[in-house]
C-alpha cells in the first residue's frame, strides 16, 4: 500500500479520537472546577445576604417597637396635657387673683391701726377731753 496500511490509519484515527477525548475531558474537569468555585462563592454570598437580612429585620423590629413606644408616650403626653388644661380652667386667673388681693388688703386687720381702750383714754386725757 502506497499511503500506509489500513491498520495504521485506524490507529491514527483512534489516537486522534483518544486525544480529542482526553482534551474534552480536561476541559470538562476545568469547567466543573469553575462551576464548583462559582457555587462556593454563590453560597458564601447567599449566607452573607441572609445574615444581613436578619440584621436588617432585627433593626427594623427594634425600630418598630421604639416607634410604638414613642406613640404610646406621645398619646400619654396628650392625655396629660388635656388633664392639665382641665385643671388650669379651675385655677384662679391673674385678674381674679389681683381682685382678691385688693379685697384682702382692704380688710386685713394686721395693716389697719386699731387701738385699745387704754390707748384711747390716754389720748383723750392728753387732749384734755
Amino acid at each position: 500500500m502506497p499511503f500506509g496500511s489500513k491498520e495504521d490509519s485506524s490507529q491514527k484515527l483512534l489516537q486522534d479520537i483518544s486525544k480529542k477525548l482526553n482534551d474534552n475531558m480536561r476541559r470538562i474537569r476545568v469547567l466543573e472546577e469553575t462551576i464548583r468555585s462559582i457555587n462556593l462563592r454563590t453560597n458564601d454570598i447567599e449566607e452573607r445576604l441572609i445574615n444581613e437580612i436578619k440584621k436588617i429585620n432585627e433593626i427594623t423590629s427594634k425600630f418598630e417597637s421604639t416607634l410604638a413606644e414613642l406613640n404610646t408616650k406621645t398619646s400619654n403626653i396628650f392625655i396629660e396635657m388635656d388633664e392639665i388644661k382641665k385643671d388650669m380652667s379651675k385655677l384662679v386667673k391673674r385678674s381674679e387673683f389681683k381682685e382678691i388681693e385688693t379685697y384682702l388688703d382692704l380688710i386685713k386687720p394686721m395693716t389697719s391701726k386699731y387701738i385699745t381702750e387704754k390707748e384711747l383714754r390716754a389720748i383723750l386725757k392728753e387732749k384734755g377731753l
